[in-house]
């Protein structure tokens, strides 16, 4: 029997969700993964702005001042390519990241150099 805490992903749950993203960021050293964390956490906290009708910006701006901070002005490019991929191209991106687990370790895919912040 697992005793880790379950994990959500439906909007119902997304400030639980955001929290355990935080956690599993500040965790990670791959700098690739850690920017792809971050991206996915821009776009979770925008959709999360949006939902409570406030004003995209009145949360995330501050967010992402902290991340220039922290990781630096690189970092929070790709974090911003990132979000935007998630938040214009969910499907495609949805479909490309469950190719990639379900598959052996393979190359990069090219389509998914735009969302990495390379067009």
């Amino acid at each position: 029997m697992n005793s880790a805490p379950e994990a959500f992903l439906d909007a119902d749950h997304l400030p639980e969700t955001l929290r355990r993203l935080d956690a599993l960021i500040d965790q990670t050293e791959d700098i690739e993964r850690m920017r792809a964390g971050l991206g996915m956490r821009l776009a979770l906290s925008m959709g999360l702005e949006i939902r409570e009708g406030k004003v995209p910006g009145s949360d995330t701006a501050d967010l992402v001042s902290d991340w220039m901070r922290r990781f630096g002005q690189d970092t929070v490019d790709q974090a911003v390519s990132v979000a935007r991929a998630f938040l214009t191209r969910p499907g495609e991106l949805a479909m490309e990241l469950k190719l990639q687990i379900s598959s052996p370790p393979q190359p990069p895919s090219p389509s998914l150099k735009g969302w990495r912040g390379g067009g």
